[in-house]
């Protein structure tokens, strides 16, 4: 069953997408652009929209697992490095992030690819 834009714009997956890959975008324009807000503005509309589509395609375990890097890299850099590459590792934990979410999500659909070809597969006497 098809749902209705307005569920779909409400969602927490969609909601989150937007405030985490939005934060991320006016993050990057902030000191892409030295804090010129005609820099951190469009930068965080771009960021918001990529969040909003990823979330629309469901991505709720890429969105936690870029959190949870960003978050446990960042303070292993701040730990190992201090302050001055904080920045660098919290982005890197980001990316490293997406990349492993995204191949959870994979694993999963798969998982569940087989398990329904596997009751097709008993239904039919094979």
């Amino acid at each position: 069953m098809r749902m209705r834009l307005s569920k779909v714009i409400a969602s927490k997956t969609v909601l989150a997408g937007i405030l985490i890959l939005g934060t991320t975008g006016g993050l990057i324009g902030y000191h892409l652009g030295e804090g010129r807000v005609f820099i951190v503005l469009p930068s965080f509309i771009l960021g918001a929209l990529l969040g909003a589509s990823v979330g629309i395609l469901g991505g709720r375990i890429f969105f936690t697992s870029v959190i949870f890097f960003s978050v446990l890299v960042g303070y292993l850099g701040y730990r190992a490095g201090g302050w001055e590459v904080l920045e660098m590792t919290a982005g890197t934990g980001a990316a490293m992030g997406g990349f492993i979410g995204i191949f959870i999500e994979n694993l999963i659909r798969q998982r569940r690819g087989s398990n329904e070809n596997r009751a097709l597969d008993t239904k039919s006497g094979w």
